[in-house]
């Protein structure tokens, strides 16, 4: 499913169009570019180049050599050719002043990065009120998500996973990808509709299609975009697949204002309009929906299939792992005996405390996410009118800027580039310092969850909801890669870091050491 994310416009695509952009295309013969700073151009056009495309080509597909290049050449950072013009690359030890100047807007460079303004992909706009709902909502209910999370979890696993006693090969991206859809759904959706198949069939389409949409609208100058997506088969799926959308879920939200007393638990469609009407502003619930779960699933599931690829083979750590996660189960199941001795089983213990405690996970975890977050570049912004840094370089108005994460883990930096599970909790206990050493923390030298004001939200939730998902798999299923295969590759599409859509692991059911389903309240 995740493969066809890296389709390529092909020219017969737009055969409408060559007849009224053919006169204008000279204006795409090169990258626009006003550069102000005394920094290389990589991967401009080549000598016998006439159009951009080759270069843009490069870029998507080979875009880690080009941050190798650039930052060979100069420590300082470049001017790289991508699929989105010209931009200015500079590295970690920026980040700060990025994050601080004014003038910048992530707003203005995500509405040329995923066209946001253009029909079918609303959900990709940077939305306040989801933003909200998320730091304001979501987040503050973590607490009593953990054992319907759980719960959802188990059920699915075993939906999916069901015929597994036996070693079982499965593509793992896709497999993790509809697990998560549906996982997600139940704490954005409520659990009367978040099994709908119409609903998760959407969803799923939506990731797909509306993403190809994305890269192929790149390929075409900003002013083009808005016609060319006239003529994009993956645009009319996507604004067919938002209206679909409006007809499941707006109806539901309706419902739901009219007899609120009815509603026998609160979830993300109550949140989302509670912040709405608090804030005054009107909203669209079905594109919030899709824009929550864009930035919810699809990460969430990538981060969990690289995630396994990661580990497999690595037998100690897994066993470690294991043993972490029994130890505090246990640990917990002898809590809550205690607390229903003492007053008639009113108390649970924490179950926020009972993730906490699960720190090898949580090193495991940002370790993957430091050798492979979501994407290569991060912090960006457009500059809104001339910016100057306080390092002195100046940003023209309209020009792209973002900071690579490169640094954090090429092979010869501190860190270096090969996996260690055990990395970020020997120093979590060497130094007692965790400000930086959890999964969740942002920082200038970890961004795998971006840095500042638009740092994700849901980074708290989807810890949550990874080590829930970790905890049943690694006691209920023992997992390895193909006899003679390594850790496959990562896909790279422009900035993009995906784990590896088409690979497949090898599962089977184990006998778990502790009922997991019986201490996290099934």
């Amino acid at each position: 499913m995740l493969l066809d994310y890296f389709r390529i416009l092909r020219p017969t695509d737009l055969a409408p169009l060559v007849g009224i952009l053919l006169s204008t295309l000279v204006l795409y013969l090169a990258f626009p570019i006003t550069r102000r700073a005394k920094l290389p151009l990589i991967n401009g056009k080549r000598p016998g180049e006439i159009w951009a495309t080759d270069a843009i080509n490069r870029f998507l597909s080979d875009s880690e050599s080009l941050l190798k290049e650039g930052f060979e050449k100069s420590e300082n950072g470049f001017y790289l050719g991508t699929d989105n013009g010209t931009m200015l690359i500079l590295p970690m030890r920026y980040a700060t002043s990025i994050r601080d100047t004014t003038g910048l807007s992530f707003s203005l460079f995500a509405r040329d990065l995923f066209h946001w303004h253009i029909g079918g992909l609303e959900a990709f706009q940077p939305n306040h009120v989801v933003h909200e709902t998320v730091n304001k909502k979501l987040t503050r209910k973590l607490e009593s998500l953990v054992d319907p999370l759980s719960a959802v979890t188990a059920a699915t696993l075993r939906e999916h996973w069901a015929d597994c006693s036996d070693w079982s090969k499965i593509t793992l991206s896709d497999s993790i990808l509809a697990i998560f859809t549906k996982v997600s759904s139940r704490v954005f959706l409520g659990e009367d509709l978040y099994q709908t198949p119409e609903w998760i069939q959407l969803l799923q389409d939506y990731m797909v299609d509306s993403y190809v949409a994305v890269g192929s609208l790149r390929r075409w100058p900003v002013p083009f975009r808005p016609l060319v997506a006239n003529f994009l088969p993956s645009v009319h799926k996507a604004r067919k697949l938002i209206q679909g959308a409006r007809d499941i879920i707006n109806p539901v939200v309706e419902e739901r204002r009219a007899a609120p007393e009815t509603t026998t638990e609160t979830c993300g469609l109550d949140w989302i309009d509670e912040t709405a009407s608090a804030l005054g502003v009107p909203y669209d619930p079905a594109v919030a929906q899709l824009g929550l779960s864009l930035g919810s699933v699809n990460t969430g599931a990538d981060m969990v299939t690289q995630l396994l690829f990661d580990i497999c083979g690595q037998e100690k750590l897994v066993r470690d792992l294991r043993q972490e996660i029994i130890a505090v189960l246990r640990h917990e199941e002898e809590e809550v005996a205690a607390a229903m001795s003492e007053d008639s089983g009113s108390r649970k213990t924490s179950r926020k405390a009972l993730l906490y405690k699960l720190k090898l996970l949580d090193s495991v975890m940002k370790e993957s996410q430091r050798l492979k977050p979501l994407a290569s570049v991060m912090v960006t912004r457009t500059a809104q009118r001339e910016v100057t840094l306080p390092e002195g370089i100046v940003l023209p108005r309209g020009s792209y800027v973002g900071i690579s994460n490169y640094e954090m883990r090429r092979a010869g930096s501190p860190m270096g580039a090969e996996f260690d599970g055990y990395r970020y909790y020997n120093l979590r206990e060497s130094t007692g310092d965790e400000t930086w050493t959890q999964f969740v923390s942002t920082g200038p030298k970890v961004m795998g969850f971006g840095y500042g004001q638009y740092a994700c939200p849901g980074r708290f939730f989807a810890s949550d909801q990874i080590k829930i998902f970790m905890c049943h798999l690694l006691l209920k299923f023992d997992f390895k890669l193909p006899p003679g295969e390594g850790r496959p590759p990562v896909y790279t599409s422009g900035f993009s870091l995906i784990a590896n859509p088409t690979a497949q692991i090898l599962i089977r059911k184990r006998e778990a050491e502790v009922d997991l389903d019986a201490i996290l309240g099934l």
